[in-house]
């Protein structure tokens, strides 16, 4: 299997990655997938990352990369890039988080454009019951030059479009085996392969995945 160091990896991305290509990261909490999702949506020039957790230190570092919380879609004309946070006003109010999202994946419909990331895709599909949308989102707006990037823990419980509809997939790590029959499925690589791929993996180091292609392994950023 090819390796690349992270630099090689990110410098032959950044030559590759056009708009309408969508990008998965998968692992768990602290596995790497946020630096590496930083790093690739600051390569964009109008981007939205759409948080949903009451508090997340790990976004900070989208705060200090030039990222403008906002609670309201759609931003002023001259921000670029944006950190969508619409906090829920108590304990279990999902309902100011999904219609805060659902306006803002609408707009970004009409529009085109933009690269939206979300920092918990299955938090918005499952909890916030967007599945449906997302799975639209997701079909239909490659042709609007709209690239999605989503992180997720348990490829198992994310809609099959997330996957099957990627260009590229980021693999930190995945463990139990119905996570890794599900990205075998959606990517058009093959189980034992991909299995034998992510088991070589070491701390923070991913399996990169083109459709349908060969497992690259990238090694951790040096940092």
């Amino acid at each position: 299997m090819e390796t690349l160091s992270y630099q090689q990896w990110l410098e032959s991305f950044k030559r590759e990655w056009e708009p309408g290509q969508h990008v998965l990261l998968v692992g768990p909490t602290g596995s790497g997938k946020t630096v590496a999702a930083e790093d690739m949506l600051l390569l964009r020039k109008y981007v939205v990352i759409i948080a949903t957790k009451a508090k997340d230190k790990s976004l900070d570092a989208y705060k200090e990369a030039g990222f403008k919380p906002l609670e309201e879609w759609p931003p002023a004309w001259n921000i670029k890039r944006v950190l969508f946070w619409r906090k829920p006003k108590a304990l279990g109010d999902f309902a100011t988080m999904q219609i805060g999202i659902y306006k803002l994946l609408n707009d970004v419909y009409q529009h085109g454009g933009w690269t939206v990331s979300f920092d918990d895709l299955v938090f918005v599909t499952g909890t916030l019951k967007l599945k449906e949308p997302i799975r639209m989102f997701y079909t239909q707006v490659r042709s609007m030059d709209v690239s999605i990037v989503s992180l997720l823990q348990r490829p198992f419980w994310a809609p099959l479009e997330a996957i099957s509809q990627s260009t590229y997939a980021l693999i930190f790590a995945a463990n139990d085996e119905h996570d890794v029959h599900r990205l075998s499925e959606g990517l058009s690589v093959g189980y034992k392969q991909l299995l034998e791929a992510i088991r070589s993996l070491g701390p923070f180091e991913f399996i990169f995945v083109r459709m349908g292609k060969a497992p690259i392994r990238v090694q951790k950023k040096e940092i």
